[in-house]
């Protein structure tokens, strides 16, 4: 393989999550340095991408229940806000 092979397959590695690509594209001696996971060698690489994957459909799931959370705060703000303020008693 040459080195645009070798190129191209790492990129399409990971352009699809391939770990499978990923690999067969490294030399033996390749590392990965993660500025969160440290020192990834090409035998916990496929560990390493799998985690990754998780993180991200994790985070993706949250998405939509920020957006509730966010519908939450609001409403028990409101109510303290009342609570602490409540408004002028109305003339009769």
């Amino acid at each position: 393989m040459s080195a645009n092979d070798h190129l191209g397959a790492y990129a399409d590695g990971w352009t699809n999550g391939d770990a499978d690509k990923i690999i067969g594209s490294l030399a033996d001696g390749y590392v990965l340095d993660d500025p969160n996971e440290g020192k990834i060698t090409k035998a916990e690489f496929a560990n390493f991408l799998a985690g990754m994957k998780e993180a991200v459909a994790f985070g993706s799931t949250l998405e939509p229940l920020c957006g509730l959370f966010q519908i939450l705060i609001d409403a028990v703000t409101s109510v303290i806000l009342k609570a602490r303020n409540p408004p002028p008693a109305q003339l009769r």
